[in-house]
């Protein structure tokens, strides 16, 4: 996806980032431009926006808009109410946390907490608290969900040991509807041992601050360099492939834009992490997509002073259209033959609760394994070609 090949995406980005006044925008592109910000998830902020501009759009775009608002409002309601109760239970327990991505920056860097939406809540304990974590969320109700959770949890002893490989516990209330839980233990991914050592996790624990909100309850998050750092280790290595979700980037820009980043920690830091490469790469897309100031240095600092040790070849391979199959393929690595015969088994035939969360519909679900299959074989044919042309 890029703002050259859909000139509305561009608009939208001009939009959002007070670069282009609302009234230049013809009435006849903004269906266009609407349905792009519900499926970039910036529709909340695009009506907050509009609402604030002598100007009234066609009756089924501001409804959709409205609809997406209104929505966003509720969830994060209810998110918030869950996070809270989480919180008090670990604090309870002794056991540290730190909030991450959405549930820090809806109240940080976003005019209201709505605005920012949000699918589940994040949340990173200490590694080897991680078992006891688990445990006092599943006594708050929560509990794998076949398909759309942690296929092999820690507490299944028949395989038992494949949870070290693992980054977090994705949990789903039975209490609460639509409630997400993630306990990161680790912050990126299966092969998070080549991505990042668990030893570097402690600097970002170091980083930890504390958030004091209106209503007197506190919340603990990274520092904002931190917050910078996992937040393009997360578009780039958590979400590769050519699928570009907007809101993560933007999130990049209000954080740049409404902070004072110490940018020498930045570099440095990204530079230890064997980082570079990612951090250059979400920012060159956040300038692309919003034109972000960033100092003259940063990105020739994070190209020169790239580290010898620093995986390129790994974080290029998870790049492109092929890139969800090489990080799939990585993971799968690191299985035991038996746990990866099941891990496939599930990914080609998930129950159908799965494949309504994931395609959105409620009837013709049995359609969906053909085009989830068909899907498939696109992206590893595509990652195939490209291993090919590479050699």
């Amino acid at each position: 996806m890029t703002l050259a090949a859909n000139p509305r995406l561009r608009i939208l980005c001009q939009l959002i980032t007070d670069q282009l006044a609302f009234g230049s925008v013809p009435a006849d592109q903004w269906p266009a431009v609407t349905d792009l910000a519900v499926q970039h998830s910036v529709a909340p902020l695009l009506y907050w926006l509009l609402k604030q501009q002598p100007l009234t759009l066609p009756p089924a775009p501001m409804a959709t808009l409205a609809l997406a608002a209104h929505n966003s409002a509720i969830n994060q309601a209810i998110l918030e109410r869950a996070r809270q109760q989480v919180q008090s239970a670990f604090e309870q327990a002794g056991i540290p946390c730190i909030w991450l991505k959405g549930a820090v920056l809806a109240r940080t860097i976003y005019p209201e907490m709505g605005l920012r939406p949000m699918t589940d809540i994040d949340v990173l304990v200490p590694y080897d608290q991680r078992a006891a974590a688990l445990q006092i969320a599943q006594t708050l109700g929560y509990e794998w969900e076949e398909g759309t959770g942690d296929f092999f949890p820690e507490a299944d002893d028949e395989l038992h040991g494949f949870s070290a490989s693992k980054h977090h516990y994705r949990l789903y209330s039975r209490t609460q509807s639509g409630v997400a839980l993630e306990i990161h233990y680790r912050l990126l991914g299966a092969d998070d041992d080549r991505l990042m050592a668990l030893e570097d996790l402690q600097w970002f624990w170091q980083t930890r601050q504390t958030l004091m909100m209106t209503d007197g309850k506190s919340l603990d998050h990274f520092s904002t360099e931190a917050q910078l750092l996992h937040l393009c280790a997360h578009i780039v290595l958590q979400h590769p492939g050519d699928d570009l979700f907007l809101i993560r980037y933007l999130d990049l820009h209000r954080l740049i834009t409404r902070s004072a980043l110490d940018w020498p920690t930045v570099i440095d830091q990204a530079v230890v992490l064997g980082w570079t490469f990612p951090v250059e790469l979400a920012l060159r897309r956040t300038v692309e997509f919003f034109a972000t100031p960033l100092p003259d240095h940063v990105l020739t600092a994070l190209v020169e002073r790239r580290p010898a040790y620093e995986d390129i070849g790994l974080f290029r391979a998870l790049q492109g259209s092929g890139g969800r199959w090489e990080a799939w393929r990585a993971y799968l690595v690191t299985l035991p033959p038996r746990q990866r015969l099941e891990m496939m088994r599930r990914a080609l035939f998930p129950s159908r609760d799965y494949l309504r969360e994931r395609y959105h519909v409620k009837t013709g679900i049995m359609l969906y394994y053909p085009y989830r299959w068909l899907d498939q074989s696109r992206v590893i044919l595509t990652a195939v070609w490209q291993r090919l042309r590479a050699r």
